[in-house]
C-alpha cells in the first residue's frame, strides 16, 4: 500500500511540474474570446463591402512591462466566438487587421447582412480605421486601450461616421491569462458598441 501511495504521489508531482512548464511555455499570440451578440435582422438584405485599415501612429502593441511576459509575441491573435449561451467556437489565428475584419463580418452576418468583395462597387463600403491598440502592465493591473473610426459610404448617400474608444483593466493574474482577459473584454466592448444600424439609417440605406 505504501509503495502504491508513493507512486501516486510521484505521478501527481510530475503532472504538476508539466502543467507549470506548459503554462510558462512561450507563445506567439494573444487569446481573444469575442462574445458575440444575439442575432437580429436589422440589416437584412444588405450587402456590404468591409475594409479594415491600420492607421495607428504607434504600431507597438505592448509596453515594455507587458512585453517582458510575452517575449515570443508575434502580433498574432487566436480568435474564438463566445456565444450568448457561453459556448465557445474557435475561429482561427489572425493578425490585428484580420482580427477586426473577422469580428465585423460576424457582427454583420448576425444582423442579416452579407459581406461582399472589393470589386462589387455598387455595394456600400464600411471602413474600420484602427487608430490605437495597446496593452500595458501597471503594477498589479493589465490595462488595454483601443480606438477606431467606422465610416459608411455609398454613392448618392450621406457619408456617416462613428468613433469608438474603449479601455479596460483586470487585476493581474499569475502568468499571461490576465492579458488575454483584458484584450478579450475590450475587444468585445468596442466591436459590439458600434451602432451599425444607426450608421445605415443615417446613410439612408435602411428606414
Amino acid at each position: 500500500m505504501m509503495r502504491n501511495s508513493k507512486g501516486v504521489f510521484y505521478l501527481l508531482a510530475g503532472l504538476m511540474v508539466l502543467s507549470v512548464v506548459w503554462g510558462c511555455a512561450e507563445r506567439e499570440y494573444l487569446i481573444v474570446d469575442y462574445s458575440i451578440p444575439r442575432a437580429t435582422l436589422q440589416l437584412r438584405d444588405q450587402s456590404v463591402r468591409l475594409r479594415v485599415v491600420d492607421q495607428r501612429e504607434n504600431r507597438t502593441i505592448m509596453s515594455p512591462s507587458a512585453a517582458s511576459l510575452f517575449e515570443a509575441f508575434n502580433n498574432r491573435y487566436s480568435l474564438a466566438w463566445v456565444t450568448p449561451d457561453k459556448g465557445k467556437i474557435l475561429a482561427g489565428e489572425h493578425d490585428l487587421a484580420d482580427l477586426f475584419k473577422k469580428a465585423f463580418q460576424k457582427r454583420l452576418a448576425l444582423m442579416g447582412a452579407v459581406t461582399t468583395t472589393e470589386s462589387q462597387l455598387q455595394d456600400p463600403e464600411l471602413t474600420i480605421a484602427l487608430e490605437s491598440f495597446a496593452i500595458d502592465l501597471q503594477g498589479q493591473k493589465w490595462v488595454a486601450q483601443v480606438a477606431y473610426t467606422a465610416t459608411l459610404t455609398q454613392a448618392g448617400h450621406p457619408v456617416t461616421k462613428e468613433q469608438v474608444h474603449g479601455d479596460a483593466e483586470r487585476i493581474r493574474i499569475i502568468g499571461r491569462k490576465g492579458a488575454d482577459m483584458v484584450i478579450s473584454a475590450i475587444f468585445t466592448d468596442v466591436v459590439n458598441r458600434l451602432n451599425l444600424a444607426a450608421l445605415f439609417r443615417k446613410a439612408e440605406l435602411i428606414p
